[in-house]
């Protein structure tokens, strides 16, 4: 295990259970929102992490692992997507 999914897991179970306690007290809403917003935050951090990294390769390292240059912000936001082989 990576030290930071080690980090994002335990960061994961203190925001749920700090949830779970200020919904039984009425400011859930405004703290599940704040918690969202993190998460879309973090998530957003990660995609530019990677696509600076990418970016960072030469032309041939990127054809290497079946990545043209201009298929990297594509690749990035949707990882779901296969290509199919050329």
């Amino acid at each position: 295990m990576s030290v930071i999914s080690f980090h994002a897991r335990s960061a994961q179970s203190v925001s749920s259970s700090l949830l779970e306690s200020a919904m039984s007290t009425g400011r859930g809403f405004v703290l599940q929102w704040l918690f969202d917003a993190a998460a879309r935050f973090a998530e957003h951090m990660r995609r530019q992490r990677a696509m600076a990294e990418l970016h960072a390769l030469d032309d041939y390292h990127l054809k290497d692992i079946g990545i043209a240059r201009c298929e990297i912000w594509y690749r990035v936001n949707h990882p779901q997507d296969r290509f199919q082989d050329r």
